[in-house]
This record gives C-alpha cells, structure tokens and sequence, in this order.
C-alpha cells in the first residue's frame, strides 16, 4: 500500500517538471492568450473624455480635468444608437432607473380622441335690435290723447297709441269722401270718363291716407259712416314693453317727430367678451347655456347667434351676441349673466397635456420615453389648447410616450449631449439641424450662438434668434468654419434690428463672486430651473441670466436658497 502512494507522488511530481519544462520553452503560449484578453478589450474606440464632476468639461484626449481628476473616456459603442447604453443619436440621454426614480420622471402615453373645452364668460342682457319699433308722425298736429302714457308699459300688436288732431287729415277725409261720393254719381257709362277720373282721385286721396298710418280698417270705418274724425289713432305696430316716450299729452306735433320706441322682449341678446386664444372653439349656432344671480338654480338655453369682425385692442376680447328666448318675460335688459360654452372638436386628434410641452421661443418641445432609461427631445407642432392639454399637429403619433414631470432636467442634459456630440463627432448631427446659416447685421461677424448647430452669426452682442441663447464671441475657428457653413448652406441676411435683442448677462457682468439674485419683495416662491444661476424671485417670470421661465420653489430649493445668501453675495432688483 505504502509502495503505491510513493509511486503516484513520482509520477506526479514527473509530470509537473514535463509541464514546466514545456512551459519554460514556450512561454510566448501565455502572453497570446492575455494578448487575446486585451485586444477584445482595445477594440473599444475611446471618442472623448469628460471630466467625472463636470460633464461641460470635455477633451479629445487623455488628462485631468480643472478639479485634478482623471479624465474618464467615452467609447464609441457607448454612444452608438445600437447599443443605446448611454443614450443615441445626438441628444438622445440614457439615465439610470433609480435617478428616474429619484427626480420624478412621470410618463404619459400619446392618445388620440375627440377634445372639449368649456369657456366661461360675463355678458349682460340686451334687446334684440331686429325686434324694436320706432313710432314716428308723418304728418303736424297736436297730440289729443296719449293711450300709453309711461315709459315700461306693455302694449300689444294692434293697441291704440295715441289721437292726433291734425288739419291735414281733416282735410284728406273730406276729399276721401267727396271722391267716393262723386264716384257713386258718375258711375253711369254715360259719364265713363269722369267716372275713371273720379276713380283715380278716390285711389290717390286713399293711398295718401295709407301713407301717413292710417290703417285699412279706418278708412273702411270711414267709408261705411260717412262721418269726417277731428283725429285719427295710431296703433302699435308689435308686442312689446315702451322703451320710450318722448310726447306729452296736448303737445303740438311736426312730422317727422319720435313718438315712441317700443320693444319685443320675447327674445333677448347677451353681448360678452372672449378672450382671443378661446376663440378657435366659438362657432356661430352652438348651444350655450346661462345663469343669473337673479334665479340661482336655473339654467336658460340659447345659442352663438354672431360674432363680431373685431377685437378690441387694448383687452384683446373678441365681442360674441348670443341669443336667448324669453316666453316669459323673466330676462331683463341689463342683468348680468354669466355664459357656458361647452365645445367639442368634430373629429379625434392627437393630444398630450399642457405639461408635457416645453414652448422655448420659435419651437415646441417634448421629451419622448423611448423606456430602457432612455429619453430624446422631439419638436412638434401644437395645435388648439383645451383646458389641460394641447392638440399635436405635427411631430407625435398615438401610443407613444412622453414625459410630463423633470423634463426641464432632461432638456438640459440632451443639449449638453448633443453639444458634445457636434463638438467631437460633427458628422453624427442629428437630421433636424438648421440648414440655414443665419447672419445679422452689417459688416465683420464677431459673434456666433453657443448652439453650433443654429449656425447663426452676428455682428453686434446680443441673443440668438433660434433658441434665444446670449451670444459669444467668435474664435478663428469659428471664422473658418463659417465660411464653410456658407458655401455649403443657403445664406440668409437681415438687418439686426429684426432678429437680435441687445442684452447683458448679468454674471458676466459681475466682477468676481456672482451674486444670489433675489427679485421682489416678501416671500421668495420661484427659481430658476438652472440651479448654477441662482436666482429666485417672489413673483413668476423670466430669469434674468438665461431668460428661462421661473418655477415654483420646491422645499429643497428652500433650503438651497438659504444656504446660498450664507456663502454667496445677494443682488436684490426691484
């Protein structure tokens, strides 16, 4: 037993020295297989370096970034769209699901469906003008006696107004009926010619009765009594309430002269106001509804009956009359009422909310979901806005998806990328880049966006007219490739007072330390969705440093802002 353990520990006590000597002589065997290791791992083409703590901070070679850190490399299937492990075509960003987590990314899905809108608006109660009567005298007299004495009272079609005396009339009833009397004389063949004469004057004396109101029933009653009226009466011509009396009892009377004015109330008017970005959804005959505080609870219907061809200037309100019926007499003139419109689009449209849209000056924006961590900007084309949402007419399809919360943080991060894209690798521009070269101004172009695709250039400071950025100064480079940019782009030239707004940024202004901008009085509950420009202000508007629109202050902004006014100088503007 002992003989065959030493025996084992021989032979394999052999076959390690074969081995080694074997090894010994072929090394090189070794170095292939760790050469093999590290020529898949080299395979990976290095394309820049960015800096660990400063992502703005980006180098076409191996160093140390301003903070003293290694740079670290960025490898080109780590930016390829195949791979899609950190982020795709130029601005496409890759974040890592906790930090989606951690910032309050919310997603929505695209949809597509009809879209309604409700407008309110306060309109007052008015006559409706195509229902109102002017009782006016055609012939002088004195007025005998007034049947409708006061102003409100109601009259109906066919009630006796007022008896005019008037010699004129006396006079033309007398004719009337000498005519007619002369007429029934002569009305044998043997007097056919005074006969038709007669019958002519009879026609005429009777047509200029009809001319100054009187009715065919008066001159019936005329004809049948033979008795000659010392005043003849005049009837209201519509159902109504007397909107105006202007004639006393016994006063003389011209032709000519305003009686009355008498209104149907039987239907009413309601003239509001519309503000004009509400007006794409107001069509003449929709149906609308109203409420006054006189009859809390009730509701009238009506509808859109006009809309006036003006706006006015100063309100920026387009005038709509809706129209009412009043069977009851229960609308007045002059109420104030409050109006309901509740519109619907005919056919389904592509629609996403209000929040999902980032609107930066000349374009439209939204952040898609593309899921896996990644996310891409995409200009779109809004149409109409209802309530919370807009209508998309260009740029989304249904069932897509799209970020309503933190995109404001993706936004900067996917033009940082793209940036940084166009730097280092200037013939992966994505398809949508201005294809224009824009120059403003006259004479040497100094100044150019930071935005190298916008390919605008200046010769005056000011902003850029595509995304509203400050412009910087040009370097030799710049120079150059402008030039390029202009034989190989179609050129367009404008003055500068057209497209460019001088203005300052206030850090670059500032010597030294930059300041914490506080804005307003009290309270402070916006900043701006840059955290490196801190500036917050009691009411919303625009930063002054990047002219973004303020948000509303979180509970961290909060504390941020207090921490800033203990390291950092405070610049308060008014």
């Amino acid at each position: 037993m002992a003989q065959s353990k030493r025996s084992l520990i021989w032979i394999g006590a052999l076959v390690v020295v074969v081995v080694g000597q074997w090894a010994f002589h072929n090394y090189n065997i070794w170095d292939k297989i760790f050469r093999s290791a590290d020529s898949s791992l080299s395979e990976r083409k290095i394309v820049y370096w960015v800096a660990p703590m400063d992502p703005n901070y980006v180098s076409d070679k191996p160093g140390k970034s301003p903070m003293g850190m290694d740079l670290d490399p960025v490898y080109e299937d780590e930016i390829s769209p195949q791979t899609g492990s950190k982020g795709g075509s130029p601005g496409q960003v890759m974040i890592d699901p906790v930090t989606v987590q951690n910032i309050g990314v919310r997603s929505v899905v695209v949809e597509r469906r009809p879209l309604s809108k409700k407008i309110r608006a306060v309109g007052k109660i008015d006559y409706d003008e195509t229902r109102i009567a002017s009782i006016t005298t055609k012939v002088s007299g004195w007025a005998e006696k007034l049947y409708v004495d006061f102003t409100g009272q109601n009259v109906q079609k066919g009630d006796p107004l007022i008896d005019i005396y008037s010699p004129e009339l006396v006079t033309t009833q007398e004719e009337y009926l000498q005519a007619l009397q002369s007429a029934d004389y002569f009305k044998g063949a043997a007097y056919a010619e005074v006969a038709q004469q007669l019958k002519n004057l009879l026609a005429s004396t009777k047509k200029r009765l009809k001319l100054w109101d009187i009715t065919d029933e008066q001159i019936a009653e005329l004809e049948k009594t033979k008795q000659v009226k010392k005043t003849m009466t005049i009837y209201s011509p519509i159902s109504g309430i007397v909107k105006h009396k202007m004639i006393n009892e016994g006063e003389s009377i011209m032709s000519n002269t305003h009686l009355y004015e008498i209104a149907d109330l039987s239907n009413v008017w309601v003239q509001a106001e519309i503000y004009e970005y509400e007006m794409p959804w107001v069509k003449i005959g929709q149906p609308v509804t109203m409420t006054l505080s006189y009859y809390p609870g009730q509701k009238f219907k009506g509808k859109i009956s006009f809309i006036y061809p003006y706006l006015d200037a100063k309100t920026r309100t387009n005038k709509v009359r809706f129209e009412f019926e009043n069977p009851n007499m229960e609308l007045k003139p002059d109420m104030y009422a409050n109006v309901l419109i509740e519109s619907t689009t005919q056919k389904s449209e592509t629609i996403v909310p209000v929040s999902t849209v980032i609107l930066s000056g000349e374009r439209s924006i939204v952040i898609m979901d593309l899921g896996e961590g990644k996310f891409e900007p995409r200009q779109v084309t809004i149409g109409i806005e209802s309530d919370d949402y807009y209508t998309i007419v260009d740029g989304l399809q249904e069932g897509e998806k799209v970020v309503t919360s933190a995109q404001f943080l993706i936004d900067s991060e996917s033009r940082l990328r793209e940036a940084q894209m166009k730097m280092i690798a200037p013939g992966k521009e994505a398809t949508s880049v201005k294809k224009t070269v824009t120059l403003i101004g006259e004479g040497e172009m100094k100044y150019t966006c930071p935005m190298p695709e916008d390919m605008v250039f200046s010769s005056e400071q000011g902003k850029c007219p595509v995304c509203d950025m400050n412009l910087v100064e040009m370097t030799p480079e710049q120079k150059e490739n402008m030039q390029k940019l202009m034989e190989s782009h179609e050129v367009e030239h404008i003055h500068v007072d057209e497209k460019i707004v001088e203005t300052g940024h206030e850090h670059e202004q500032e010597a030294g330390e930059k300041p914490v901008i506080m804005i307003g009085e009290g309270a402070m509950k916006y900043t701006c969705p840059m955290p490196d420009d801190m500036v917050f202000s009691a009411e919303p508007g625009k930063c002054p440093v990047c002219n973004m629109n303020l948000v509303e202050m979180q509970p961290e902004d909060q504390k941020r802002m207090e921490e800033l006014q203990k390291k950092y100088p405070v610049k308060k503007i008014k």
